[in-house]
């Protein structure tokens, strides 16, 4: 089984100023550099890690290795980061979204494929208090049949798009933690 990985980091960072959240530095890292790099230390004795796309502008640096793409016209929130990313990838397995502002969250996967290979629905996504739908495995083909049917996802919700394949909830700890704003980043540091 190969899981791929899109992390969203094309966000605005509105209470941030306007600041890229992936860009955003803690513990010495860019946000975006932690999860890459508990990406590439990725080993799992049933799931191969595939290939890890970044929704993002070209102001963001990727690194060699890892794909990049972004919505058009960028600013069509979440659900059409993903709709985009998995247009880059075309078919696969399993698909992991993770966002940039939570900068542990790729720590989280191997708990939600545990999850995952209990479910029949097809999906598994963290919960603190609430569904995270981008902090999730999806089956590929259910998330990319969720896509036509919204017709590419452009300025729909990720609960929208995403609460029909049903994940089953997983408490991830505060491997889900996210950074919207400057205290938050701050607390994260600590």
């Amino acid at each position: 089984m190969i899981l791929d990985v899109v992390v969203l980091a094309g966000g605005r960072g509105r209470r941030l100023g306007g600041l890229s959240k992936a860009d955003l530095v803690v513990g010495g890292a860019r946000l975006l550099d932690h999860i890459l790099g508990d990406l590439a230390d990725w080993d799992h004795p049933a799931v191969t890690l595939g290939r890890t796309v970044v929704v993002a502008p070209d102001t963001v640096n990727v690194p060699d290795g890892v794909r990049r793409t972004l919505e058009e016209p960028p600013g069509g929130g979440p659900s059409a980061g993903v709709a985009a990313a998995l247009a880059v990838l075309g078919e696969g397995d399993l698909v992991a979204v993770l966002t940039c502002d939570a900068p542990r969250s790729a720590r989280a996967l191997p708990l939600l494929l545990e999850a995952l290979s209990d479910d029949v629905g097809g999906a598994a996504a963290a919960r603190a208090g609430f569904t995270e739908y981008l902090l999730a495995i999806y089956r590929f083909d259910r998330l990319a049949a969720r896509i036509r049917d919204e017709r590419g996802a452009r300025d729909i919700s990720a609960r929208r798009l995403l609460g029909p394949l049903a994940p089953v909830p997983v408490d991830v700890g505060d491997l889900g933690r996210d950074v919207d704003t400057w205290e938050d980043l701050a607390q994260l540091g600590e």
